[in-house]
């Protein structure tokens, strides 16, 4: 398979799910889709993980289940119509380098980086080295922050935070909220032998405010937000 796209944007699950549903990063996938002669690549597995995402939403009445089974059938059309270049997971989770991968960054970060995080990986470092054999041209999609971080440590291909935003301090170009972010007093101790009060732990400031406070995001809302921030791929 001879690769001609400009761009290869390979998109993890909740990647994929943004292409429907407007939240926080919409705009930056809207943005990809519709990036000149670009190429969308995932995984069989995101669309499983993409309907068990929908139903807790349905459960927890983040959505209704109306809405639910919407994006369902705009997913199934999409993929009837081959938006995407869908991998198949097998070979992946059947790969030794996969299991590497795994045991390497769930080592650093726990629980939350699971098994589909390296099938991600796994399998978008196989299509940057295998497929198209041009690193320049494929960009990894996440809004995982772990799987972001992972993700950054591959030479193969790069990657994009699809909640980027311009927001931060002092309005920089690139920055990234922190995902229910809540601030913080500091906290300070006293010594019990002499009084002397001491900072035990400093406080958590809000990261999207700029410094003369004409910007601030308390919480990210796709509704409210004032970012005019564009992709540079």
């Amino acid at each position: 398979m001879k690769i001609t796209f400009k761009k290869v944007f390979f998109l993890d699950a909740n990647a994929l799910v943004r292409l429907y549903y407007k939240d926080l990063g919409y705009n930056n996938l809207n943005y990809i889709c519709n990036y000149g002669n670009h190429l969308l690549v995932t995984i069989d597995y995101a669309f499983l993980e993409i309907f068990s995402a929908l139903a807790k939403a349905v459960n927890i009445g983040i959505i209704s289940r109306i809405e639910a089974e919407r994006i369902q059938s705009y997913i199934h059309v999409d993929m009837s119509r081959n938006v995407f270049r869908v991998l198949d997971s097998n070979p992946f989770v059947k790969s030794y380098d996969t299991k590497k991968t795994l045991f390497k960054y769930a080592l650093n970060s726990g629980m939350s980086f699971g098994t589909a995080d390296s099938l991600y990986l796994a399998a978008c470092k196989y299509f940057a080295t295998s497929i198209v054999k041009d690193k320049n041209k494929v960009i990894f999609v996440t809004s995982d922050k772990r799987l972001y971080n992972a993700a950054n440590s591959f030479s193969e291909f790069s990657s994009f935070h699809f909640w980027t935003c311009n927001l931060g301090n002092d309005l920089i170009d690139k920055f990234i909220p922190t995902k229910n972010f809540v601030e913080k007093p500091a906290i300070y101790g006293e010594c019990a032998n002499c009084g002397t009060r001491y900072l035990k732990k400093a406080a958590a400031k809000t990261p999207n405010k700029n410094v003369d406070g004409t910007i601030f995001c308390s919480t990210c809302k796709i509704s409210v937000c004032p970012s005019t921030y564009v992709p540079d791929f």
